[in-house]
């Protein structure tokens, strides 16, 4: 059995073909066209970003993705925002019972204090 490369099958007819070209990439205005085309409309207001997404689609062809990219993007900024909230009810939770701790620790040391005051008098008061 010998090798044929894939160049000596086409030319003998061996019914090996190329692949197919591939369909070129379709052009997309996202958010990231958006947002550097913003400085040059923003004399003319949406009114004109109308009429350049009108020739951007309809003459040359661009698939429009700023709605679909938008929301992927907020979608972003709102996960990182649920996390960030969760990690503050958690160190809410945790200053909470610092706090209660706090309470506590200061209720001890006042009855310390009162201990101490009672063994000082005691001491006074019989000598030592």
């Amino acid at each position: 059995m010998s090798r044929t490369s894939l160049g000596d099958a086409l030319r003998h007819g061996l019914g090996i073909y190329p692949p197919a070209p591939k369909a070129p990439e379709p052009k997309v205005f996202g958010l990231k066209e958006a947002s550097s085309s913003m400085q040059y409309l923003k004399d003319v207001g949406p009114q004109g970003a109308k009429v350049v997404m009108a020739v951007l689609m309809g003459a040359l062809g661009y698939v429009n993705t700023v709605g679909r990219d938008v929301e992927a993007e907020v979608g972003l900024y709102h996960r990182a925002q649920a996390k960030r909230s969760a990690r503050v009810m958690g160190n809410q939770e945790q200053v909470n019972a610092l706090l209660a701790e706090n309470v506590d620790l200061t209720e001890d040391n006042k009855r310390d204090d009162h201990n101490i005051a009672m063994l000082k008098s005691i001491a006074e008061t019989f000598g030592g």
